[in-house]
């Protein structure tokens, strides 16, 4: 969407807030604005080189507002990009500064301001309006980056913030009784201030003492602000994480999806290929699939889904990944997590009594919805490879053990192959992980 003077200086607004976007667009009447609705689209347009500048927003429930910033930079090359937020949002703001950004302003935007920050005026870390020193703006560039970290460890660089905003030997922050601190430990707490989100109570942050000399008049009203900003912080953290989550998992079965897999094996395979080992992928779908949504109806195909989830879930190691990769297809990621296995021993092969009882509880299962027709049992067909034997990286492994599949259905289904140095061969014996 463009608006704006039609000869005015052309300017790229990313903006996902409707509100916020009409709020700056009306303000910018000098200016030919063209609107892109999230840091994607604005990152593609940005290549374009036909903008003078970008302005992006960054609202406080953001997700990764550092590598977007980032993003942008790289697409923008050297052009001038601007961030603006409204006052609560101003230290998060400041914080993403150091992931590429030039300057920033507040909302409700001044017109004359702006065309002031766009021409490289006074820098809004010269502006003073916080305070803030530069290891604070690292300190705030390093919680917008982590937003969707583990909560120990987002609540440790919020700790960590703290003591650099205030300037304390210590400082604590404490969550749903989990306790972060950073810089020495302390038994004499100078300042507690409760940490609100949207009226409830999610814990405290403690101040230990001034790391030289003693505080000022205002540091408890600023204890208070920054209460306030941990809030928002750890509630964007807390949503953060939930998306992830809901990307990264399959919504019918509950495990890890495709997106999922992809992301865990290439960086699997990375570190195998560093500090060694091996590592064996099984794909396997259910035989007959389409046979028993048609005769039992796509409720029974979706509980046998689930089940053979949960089923393998239940007969594999812990440290496995069992993911649902598409359809009736699974992928199972078996690896070594105390390192490289003894010498001699065969990877692939080590994996066949796990597969023997899955297709034994698999056999023996009754699944409460699902009647099936006379005569048919729940079969599977799978195909196995190894990294670093048979391929070079997670897509090249993905395919060979989907040729080891697709052999296993060709030859009567109901078995599992094995990708090696001479073609596809079958495992094990009748009844088996091999032909059955």
């Amino acid at each position: 969407m463009t608006s704006g003077a039609d000869e005015g200086r052309r300017l790229l607004f990313v903006c996902d807030d409707e509100s916020v976007c009409a709020s700056v667009v009306g303000t910018l009447s000098g200016w030919s604005v063209t609107v892109a609705g999230n840091y994607l689209e604005g990152i593609a347009e940005a290549g374009s080189g036909s903008f003078e500048a970008v302005l992006g927003y960054v609202g406080m429930g953001q997700s990764q507002p550092g590598e977007a910033v980032a993003g942008m930079r790289e697409a923008f090359g050297d052009g001038r990009i601007v961030l603006c937020c409204y006052p609560e949002g101003e230290p998060v703001t400041r914080g993403v500064l150091t992931c590429g950004a030039d300057d920033y302003v507040i909302c409700p935007i001044d017109a004359d301001e702006f065309s002031a920050v766009i021409d490289g005026g006074v820098l809004a870390g010269e502006r003073g309006c916080c305070g803030m020193s530069e290891a604070e703006l690292r300190a705030m560039g390093v919680v917008a980056r982590e937003l969707g970290s583990t909560p120990s460890k987002l609540l440790g660089r919020l700790a960590e913030m703290v003591r650099t905003a205030f300037g304390a030997e210590s400082a604590a922050v404490v969550v749903d009784g989990t306790t972060a601190t950073s810089g020495q430990s302390s038994h004499d707490p100078v300042l507690r201030e409760q940490i609100l989100c949207g009226g409830r109570s999610l814990g405290h942050v403690v101040l230990g003492r001034c790391s030289e000399g003693a505080y000022g008049d205002d540091v408890a009203g600023r204890l208070a602000g920054y209460a306030g900003l941990l809030g928002e912080l750890i509630r964007a953290g807390v949503d953060q994480r939930r998306y992830r989550e809901m990307a990264y998992t399959d919504s019918l079965s509950g495990l890890p999806n495709r997106r999922y897999l992809m992301t865990f094996l290439e960086r699997l395979l990375a570190n195998v290929a560093r500090d060694g080992g091996e590592v064996t992928l099984l794909m396997f779908d259910i035989d007959c699939f389409k046979r028993y949504n048609d005769e039992c109806g796509h409720g029974a195909g979706d509980e046998i889904i689930r089940g053979c989830g949960r089923l393998f879930r239940a007969n594999c190691r812990e440290h496995d990944v069992v993911t649902r990769f598409g359809g009736d297809e699974f992928v199972v990621v078996f690896w070594d997590k105390g390192g490289r296995r003894v010498v001699g021993s065969s990877h692939p092969r080590s994996v066949l009594p796990i597969i023997d009882r899955f297709r034994e509880s698999l056999r023996s299962h009754r699944f409460e919805h699902v009647r099936l027709p006379e005569g048919m049992r729940l079969t599977v067909s799978g195909g196995l490879a190894s990294f670093p034997a048979d391929a070079v990286g997670a897509r090249g492994l993905l395919d060979r053990a989907d040729a080891a599949l697709l052999r296993a259905k060709r030859e009567g289904k109901n078995r599992v192959y094995l990708c090696g140095a001479n073609g596809v061969e079958s495992l094990g014996r009748e009844g088996a992980a091999g032909s059955g």
